[in-house]
């Protein structure tokens, strides 16, 4: 340890305005990590990984981003609970991200390596926002004795990952997985929200080469799930652009289960979704009913320096659209593609009256949740075919029930990874 030296930080105090505008708003943990990985895209990150680690029970994520963070940001505004952005041109438009481990624990761990060197600092919120403790980590030295707990993924981060990159580790106050039971079922249900989220932009980006989630056990096994990419739009779409803004509306040929939603995205990253509208009496803009949005899919792509005409939160998962030019050019593709397909259907006699369950499996609890409606009929073909492959005499209404529950939880990769 000769060779460390202390640093000195300069964390500013928040204003109440500040502290309301960060803090405010309720994040769960599966938005504090999405926040943690939009910074890590925004700083030209390469590589991206999320550990669930049930060891050092803690979240990490660590990126590769190209300068880490620049010793004079990481001494001063990195370590201040609202940051004001000096641009709006990334992702953590808001300064709200990396402040967000709050909704998790009161302790931030941050280990960067940038251009200077490699620093890590401690920030512990639990009594006084300015507690904050760190230096300088030689290679060739053993860890701090704060870092300890953390030795494998550290020594990893440190040794094995070329180039800079920063590693923030979130201390878990408890045991606990939320609702989950275990760290693998919390990823899988991560793995879920990541792949809606950031499907299209590792289709578009090019320059991302993978998001990772990893498990790491009570037994100190590691198991590593990719993010798979998907490009979302069909061939066949409307498109309407406007001051950068592109809106495409399609009809999805398979009706959807529940309420749809018109989603939002910002720089190919999903990161809400809205209403799908149409015009109501008296030239106002209403939710489309249920018949109307069951087949219809609509997107909007935004860029960063437009975000105020969707009228974002800070923690961007809330949009209220009020640009009567962005309602009435949404409510307008939707009537488009709702009569064009409906008329369609008419006049081919494609459009099936939905068929009664049969008496057989009306004592299938999972089945009745997932796919009856009001009147007790199906909502598509495709869960007909689900209860034809599940007609075998041989299963129990039991043993079909779990089927179905089975089939409707996403399914885990049993792959393991020893780094």
């Amino acid at each position: 340890m000769k060779n460390q030296r202390k640093l000195t930080f300069n964390p500013k105090r928040i204003s109440a305005a500040g502290a309301h505008r960060s803090l405010g708003y309720s994040c769960t943990p599966f938005q504090v990590l999405e926040e943690l990985v939009d910074n890590s895209i925004e700083h030209k990150s390469t590589q991206v990984q999320v550990t669930m680690d049930d060891y050092a029970n803690c979240y990490i994520v660590e990126d590769n981003g190209e300068e880490g963070i620049p010793t004079d940001i990481f001494l001063n505004r990195y370590h201040t609970m609202y940051a004001e952005k000096k641009n709006r041109t990334g992702l953590g438009f808001f300064g709200v991200g990396s402040m967000a481990f709050k909704a998790i624990s009161d302790v931030r761990i941050t280990i960067t390596k940038n251009n200077d060197g490699i620093y890590y600092s401690i920030w512990d919120t639990s009594k006084t926002i300015d507690n904050v403790k760190g230096s300088n980590i030689e290679l060739k030295d053993s860890l701090p004795k704060a870092l300890e707990k953390y030795v494998r993924p550290i020594t990893r981060f440190l040794h094995h990952e070329k180039g800079n990159g920063t590693m923030v580790i979130i201390p878990k106050p408890d045991k606990e997985w939320g609702e989950y039971n275990n760290p693998i079922e919390f990823r899988s249900a991560l793995n879920s929200r990541f792949e809606e989220r950031y499907r299209y932009f590792l289709y578009l980006d090019g320059k991302i080469d993978k998001i990772i989630t990893r498990v790491r056990t009570s037994s100190d096994r590691q198991f590593v799930y990719p993010i798979l990419s998907k490009n979302i739009l069909p061939q066949d779409h409307l498109k309407y652009e406007r001051c950068g803004i592109t809106i495409c509306t399609w009809w999805d040929s398979k009706p959807s289960i529940g309420k749809k939603m018109c989603e939002i995205y910002l720089m190919g990253v999903k990161v809400g979704q809205t209403d799908i509208m149409k015009k109501g009496a008296r030239k106002k803009f209403v939710p489309a009913s249920a018949s109307e949005r069951s087949n219809i899919k609509q997107v909007i792509f935004c860029p960063i320096e437009k975000i105020h005409l969707l009228e974002a939160n800070p923690i961007k998962d809330g949009y209220g659209i009020k640009k009567k030019w962005i309602n009435e050019m949404r409510a307008k593709m939707v009537s488009e593609i709702y009569e064009k397909n409906t008329v369609l259907e008419a006049d081919t006699g494609s459009k099936q009256e939905p068929r009664t369950i049969p008496k057989f499996f009306e004592n299938i609890p999972a089945l009745h949740k997932a796919i009856k409606s009001n009147n007790g009929k199906f909502l598509g073909d495709y869960v007909l075919k689900l209860v034809q492959e599940l007609t075998d005499p041989k299963l129990s209404a039991i043993s079909i029930d779990r089927k179905i529950e089975r089939a409707a939880t996403p399914t885990q990769n049993n792959g393991e990874n020893n780094e």
